[in-house]
Formats: structure tokens, sequence, C-alpha cells
């Protein structure tokens, strides 16, 4: 009865999702083509996963019913779908990946798997197994096991594929996120899209158990797995576009007016990052010549937004900037060149009689006490103590 009430769920969470994928606003007014393009991936994905569940109830009633040509069908779904799910996961990260060549090839085996476990039970009853041992051992004479054994290889090998491809494109997506942006939260990390890859990947694995080895416990897993999935996924997915917005609109603030760059439509979230990253080395060269060039940073009077207009950007923008090339704060960054001002002076002879409180002064500092706490911070030992050791 619980398989039953899972079907019914799944199929009405998949087609409402399925529907809001397709109708939503976010979707429809992004500018973003291929990320509306993977909505509609996983909406076919919804639409398939409740067509595979129907036809199973259609066919087996309200009582639960083991493998055969019907719920081999409804599985090969599932597994399709975390096929669509995966992928449009990975275009979040990046469009590289995500061409239709690409997941042509990759979609095609699954519906050839499929129609030969069709021709091949006609001619031959798939053959029960309690165990893997008696499923590999009935794979080398029925011909049925024999292809579920060819699919479960299959769908390792890109399970084990799209995994490689999925974290190698998280990691150079948060290597441009998080310098691109300083205070880069869960929200431009997109730190859930990891999680419901690992709900795939789960939600996959229990698809292709079940396939292989039939269990009451495992399909009413997979059931519960699958019907959250479909509950929650889809919503963020919309709520993307958003994310994906508020990073171009920052992209779109920091470009010159004078420059000719054009925010392409077509980006990825990766390539606008990249262009933040880019643009805060701009941003960081000019900020490093007007305060260590022209040491600006020895006026113990200098204030941030002296610095911002300036240079013309804003304290957000320069934050970024020097917190991605340098990981401090505009704070520790001038406090780190007037500690390194400082340091010149203990160990230039010409300053040797020099008192300390006057080199604090001709560093930056306000007081005396100021640049002794925060040069035994930075160095373990007093100033006095740096100018007798050097």
């Amino acid at each position: 009865m619980f398989i039953i009430i899972g079907f019914i769920l799944t199929i009405l969470v998949s087609v409402v999702n399925g529907v809001r994928l397709v109708v939503s606003k976010e979707v429809q007014q992004s500018t973003n083509a291929k990320y509306r393009i993977a909505c509609y991936f996983i909406a076919f994905a919804c639409f398939g996963l409740a067509i595979g569940n129907i036809a199973h109830i259609l066919r087996n009633g309200l009582e639960y019913a083991p493998i055969e040509v019907c719920s081999m069908i409804s599985l090969s779904i599932s597994v399709f779908q975390a096929l669509l799910v995966t992928a449009a996961m990975i275009m979040l990260y990046t469009n590289r990946n995500v061409v239709v060549k690409k997941f042509i090839i990759h979609a095609i085996p699954f519906l050839l798997f499929s129609v030969a476990y069709i021709v091949a039970i006609q001619f031959q009853e798939n053959q029960k197994s309690a165990n893997f041992s008696e499923f590999i051992a009935a794979a080398h004479y029925n011909i049925p096991s024999a292809i579920r054994l060819l699919y479960f290889i299959f769908y390792i090998v890109q399970l084990v594929l799209f995994t490689i491809i999925f974290f190698r494109e998280r990691s150079r997506y948060i290597s441009c996120a998080v310098p691109a942006i300083a205070t880069a939260s869960k929200v431009i990390r997109l730190e859930w899209v990891k999680y419901a890859f690992l709900v795939a990947l789960l939600e996959g694995v229990l698809s292709i158990s079940i396939m292989i080895i039939p269990s009451y416990t495992t399909e009413m897993i997979f059931r519960v797995v699958t019907f959250l999935f479909y509950l929650v996924f889809p919503i963020y997915y919309i709520n993307y576009s958003r994310t994906y917005n508020r990073v171009k609109a920052m992209l779109a603030n920091t470009e010159n007016e004078t420059s000719h760059v054009i925010v392409e439509e077509n980006n990825g979230m990766d390539q606008i990052l990249t262009r933040l990253v880019l643009q805060n080395n701009e941003l960081f060269k000019k900020c490093e010549a007007y305060i260590v060039q022209e040491k600006c940073y020895l006026n113990p009077e200098l204030k941030v937004e002296t610095i911002v207009t300036e240079l013309g950007t804003n304290r957000t923008y320069l934050a970024n900037a020097i917190k991605q090339n340098t990981g401090q704060t505009i704070g520790e960054f001038i406090l780190s060149q007037r500690l390194k001002h400082a340091q010149e002076m203990l160990r230039d002879e010409q300053y040797k009689k020099v008192k300390i409180e006057d080199i604090a002064i001709r560093s930056g500092f306000n007081s005396l006490r100021t640049f002794h706490r925060n040069f035994k911070a930075s160095f373990g030992i007093t100033p006095e103590e740096y100018r007798k050791k050097y």
C-alpha cells in the first residue's frame, strides 16, 4: 500500500513541478538560454517519471508487483531522468559540458537497453535472483538477465563519469566564486546543488539496484527519495535564475562605461564569475598603485572612503578585489603596508637613533600603543626586539 501511495504522490509532484518548470515566470524571463533548456530537460524528466508510474499502476493495479516489463521501463525512465537532472545541475556550474550532442550520446544507450530487454523478455522469461551472485550466474544463460547486467555496468560507468565531471566543474566554479565575491554566501556557492546531486545519485543507485535484485524495502526507499527529490529540487532550480541575475548584475555594475565589454546572455555562471575575477584583478592593480606606490597608507587619517573615491569604485568591489588578491580585508591590507614600512625603517641604519614612537607615526599609526600591539601580533616580537635582532 505504501508503494502505491508513493506512486500516486510522485505522479502528482512530478506533473505539478514539470508544469511549473515550463510556465514559470523566472524561467521564461531568464536571459540564459541554456538554463531555460535545462529547465525543459528537468520538466521532461518529471513528465517521463509520471508517465512511467502511471503505466505501472495501469498494468499492475493497486497491488505491489516485482520487476517485469512495465516496471523495467519505469525504472529505466528513472535512471534516464537522473541523467537529465545531473546534466542540468552541471549546467549551473558551467555551460561547457551541456551540449545536445553529448547528451544524446549518453542517452541513446538507455533507450537501446530498454528496447533490447523488452524484445528479449518476449522470447525468454526473466530470471529472478535473490542476491547479486545469483544474478551474475543467471546472466550466463538468461538473455534478459544478461541485458540487465550490461545495463548495470554501463550505468556504473556513467555514474562515475558524471560524478567526476560534476565535482570537477563544481571545484572550478567555486575557485571562481570565492575570489570574485569575497562574501560569497551559500546562495552564490550554490551549495544546494551538491546535495541535490548526491540525492540524484542515490536515486539512480536505488533504481539500478531494484532493476538488478527487486526488493520491496529498496523500492519503498526509492519511492520516498524520488518523491522528496521532485518535491524540492525543481523549486530550487527555478529560483536559480535569481542568483544568476544577481551575479550578472554585479558584473554589469562593475563594467567600465567606456569599455565595450558585453555581458552575453548565454554566459554561464562560471564565465560571469571569471569576468568578475578579471575585473577584480584590474581594480586591485589600481588600488595597489594608489596605496602602495604612492604610499598613501602613511597618512594616519587615511579613510576607506577616500580610497574608494580616488579609484572611482565602491567599498564592496574594493573589498572583493583586495580579498581576491591578498586574502585580506581593506583594513588588513593597509595595516600590512604600514607594518612593512615600519620593518624597513627598523632595519635601516639611518633610522637607528629614531625613536620607536616616531617610526610608528611615520609608518601611518596614530599611536605607539596601536603600533606595538599590531607589530607584536604580526611578528611575535616587539619593535624594540625586532630592531635589536636585525
